[in-house]
């Protein structure tokens, strides 16, 4: 060795003990192990399956023994991420899936809330068409005298449109030509007419 000859360690040594080999018949001493206990403890690391410092390990190095070290532990907690990464995707999908359902939901129930606006609008318009019809009617059926038709007209006309100020202006005077005074005049306040009496007054 004072040469510089050395033989090269076999290629089927593992690396770690190819590096032990190496280092300790470098030449130069400050190459070599500072002492037999040196030696020793990096001989133990790798019997133990650790990095030895004569091979100065890399980080992947370092990572692929503590693996092999420990199979088992990292056997379970790759097992264990794999579980949790397989409860946790179907967790998000099932999220998915729950918010698209309530989106299809929500979108028909406010398709289902415009059909009833528009079909409680044709309503309305059919009750206040309706009523005028009716009011019309009436008003032919008082020069008749027939009074309860004409009130049951009435009664009709407002219950399907109660702000239409001409029935209950032809309901007050059914009341009226009927002696129903306390209707007559019940009917003439919810008319509007009591108000115009009042501003007349004034």
């Amino acid at each position: 060795t004072t040469e510089g000859k050395v033989r090269p360690a076999s290629s089927k040594l593992a690396i770690g003990i190819s590096s032990i080999y190496t280092k300790a018949l470098q030449v130069d001493p400050n190459k070599r192990y500072s002492s037999v206990e040196e030696l020793k403890q990096d001989i133990n690391k790798f019997r133990e399956g650790y990095a030895t410092i004569a091979e100065n390990a890399g980080f992947l190095k370092q990572l692929k023994l503590l693996i092999k070290r420990n199979t088992l532990t990292c056997s379970i907690v790759l097992i264990f991420m794999l579980l949790i990464s397989f409860i946790l995707n179907s967790y998000i999908s099932d999220i998915k899936r729950g918010r698209k359902i309530i989106m299809q939901q929500k979108d028909k129930a406010e398709e289902a809330l415009i059909l009833y606006q528009q079909e409680q609008k044709s309503r309305e318009e059919i009750a206040r068409h309706f009523s005028a019809l009716l009011v019309e009617s009436t008003k032919n059926n008082l020069h008749g005298f027939d009074l309860d038709k004409s009130l049951e007209y009435l009664n009709y006309a407002v219950e399907q449109h109660p702000s239409n100020a001409e029935a209950w202006l032809v309901k007050g005077y059914a009341h009226f030509i009927g002696h129903q005074f306390a209707d007559a005049h019940q009917a003439f306040e919810k008319s509007g007419l009591g108000k115009e009496v009042a501003k007349a007054k004034k």
